[in-house]
């Protein structure tokens, strides 16, 4: 007996619950210490991760988007480049095929540019993708021509403001002409007028039209080639009585051009029988002549990054069922 203080397992009795208490909290905060730096690790690791995916995913767009695949469409065979680019990258992951070699192949028709594509007003050339588009069915021509412009009020959104020029056009000879027109001026109704006039007399006999607006030059596939010149000009009608116009475009019809779907999968840990789809289309505009093209980062190269970086993670770490990855070569019959 020391003073009434004994000791139990180091502690002084009178404190027994308090020094409890204390080597608690001393293993509390050991405990709080090592899963910190486990934390810690885990974070970092992510951060590794992610910043390794975004790497990734910077690379495949930068790779899409790079002129040596010209656009991803028909001209050159840009489709090929990146259905190969994606094998490759599908190849390297370990991602398993369907076959020997991912690819599905069909086909399909499409009009293209792979030449000439020079358009000028009154002796101002123009820079292609900038002051004009070429419509995707656009048929070809070359040579120097008279243009025409079509007025409308503005204020008059009847049908018969449009009716009376499609007389009047359909009356007279437009050979050797090309017709300007002032889209923004034709209402919805006027325009899908216009548009049906215009396709059952296969542009009045024109040798093609220009269609002038303000608005954002845009751009899509096709599947037909019209038998005159279509474009888009950005800006309002920029001609008079007078005005010459010089074109050069070259456009190319490929029937049946053999294109690909790529497809590849990760098979299922614990049910290999059931399937969850990723998908992307992986193809874009492609070019419009031999000196302008369409990049489609966020068309689609950007999805295409996003299903790649998937199938390395799933490559990497199978899920319970097994995960197909496709990229479809779908732009021009899905416009």
């Amino acid at each position: 007996m020391n003073n009434g203080a004994t000791k139990t397992g180091g502690c002084p009795a009178f404190s027994f619950v308090d020094c409890l208490y204390r080597r608690a909290m001393k293993q509390v905060c050991l405990l709080l210490t090592v899963s910190f730096c486990i934390a810690a690790q885990v974070v970092v690791a992510q951060q590794s991760e992610s910043s390794l995916s975004l790497q990734y995913a910077r690379r495949v767009i930068n790779t899409l988007t790079s002129q040596a695949l010209n656009g991803r469409g028909y001209v050159d065979s840009g489709d090929w480049k990146a259905a190969h680019f994606i094998q490759h990258e599908l190849k390297i992951a370990d991602v398993k095929s369907f076959n020997d070699h991912y690819f599905q192949d069909y086909r399909l028709d499409a009009n293209v540019f792979p030449g000439a594509m020079k358009f000028s007003i009154a002796g101002k050339g123009l820079v292609p993708g900038i002051d004009f588009l070429v419509d995707a069915g656009s048929g070809s021509c070359k040579g120097k021509y008279k243009a025409l412009a079509i007025n409308k009020e503005n204020s008059d959104t009847t049908y018969e403001a449009v009716s009376a020029i499609i007389r009047k056009l359909s009356t007279q000879n437009n050979t050797k002409i090309l017709l300007f027109i002032a889209r923004d001026s034709f209402s919805k109704m006027q325009y899908k007028l216009w548009q049906q006039a215009v396709a059952e007399s296969d542009a009045f006999g024109a040798v093609g039209i220009v269609e002038c607006s303000e608005k954002k030059l845009t751009w899509h596939a096709s599947q037909q080639q019209l038998s005159w010149c279509q474009l888009q000009y950005k800006g309002p009608l920029p001609i008079d009585k007078n005005t010459s116009v010089s074109l050069s475009i070259e456009s190319k019809w490929k029937q049946q051009y053999k294109t690909q779907n790529v497809i590849g999968y990760v098979k299922g840990s614990s049910a290999p029988d059931s399937f969850v789809v990723f998908s992307a289309h992986y193809d874009h505009l492609g070019q419009m002549g031999d000196g302008t093209y369409f990049p489609g980062a966020n068309d689609n190269a950007s999805g295409t990054s996003m299903v790649l970086n998937l199938a390395k993670y799933y490559a990497a770490n199978p899920p319970d069922y097994s995960v197909v990855f496709i990229f479809s070569a779908e732009k021009s019959w899905v416009c």
